[in-house]
């Protein structure tokens, strides 16, 4: 419920670039679900840990932590790609090849190295949460599919969709779960990892 309730984070927005997305769309979406997330967040997961838990805890939403994820991962490198863009029109066009593989290369290096560091995890709790995180990843983005279909979205718009509804900030969820609940629960934050 915790990565549920999450936002989605700056890899929607390179995985909606890579599968030839509405990028605009997804910038947008990434954006104000980061904004509504400081309402919504403390809620959901206030609410999911009465109902599973059993407990009564009010969930503060590490607001600071939130907003430079979202300057810093994609606020900066927007308006950079925009001025560069804008000012370098022609070294833009030829450099957005390199870009796209520099970024695809260090996403990949990033799921590896967090492979890598979480191992004992990954091999201890995998068959119970790889289905888990399987299925949800699986029905959000046909979820987001479903109602781009529905509303005849363009398929760039209907690519977005799908990307922006199965992909959560896990970088988020890990946070809430191992630092704002990690002395009541401390368990949680394996299911994030």
């Amino acid at each position: 419920m915790i990565l549920a309730a999450c936002p989605t984070g700056a890899t929607s927005n390179l995985l909606t670039y890579l599968a030839r997305g509405d990028v605009a769309l997804a910038l947008s979406f990434t954006a104000l679900a980061s904004v509504l997330t400081i309402f919504t967040l403390p809620v959901i997961v206030t609410a999911a840990l009465a109902h599973f838990m059993g407990a009564e805890r009010p969930v503060d939403v590490p607001v600071g932590f939130m907003m430079m994820q979202v300057a810093g991962l994609m606020g900066l490198p927007v308006s950079f790609g925009m001025v560069a863009r804008h000012r370098w029109a022609a070294w833009a066009k030829r450099f957005e090849p390199t870009a796209t593989r520099i970024a695809t290369v260090l996403f990949v290096l990033i799921l590896v190295m967090a492979m890598f560091r979480n191992w004992g995890v990954v091999q201890s709790h995998f068959m119970l949460l790889a289905p888990l995180s399987l299925a949800l990843n699986l029905s959000m983005l046909c979820l987001g599919f479903t109602v781009a279909w529905l509303a005849r979205l363009s398929r760039s718009q209907s690519i977005t969709l799908g990307i922006e509804t199965a992909v959560q900030n896990a970088a988020l969820s890990l946070v809430i779960a191992s630092s704002v609940l990690k002395n009541t629960w401390p368990f949680l934050a394996l299911s994030t990892a």
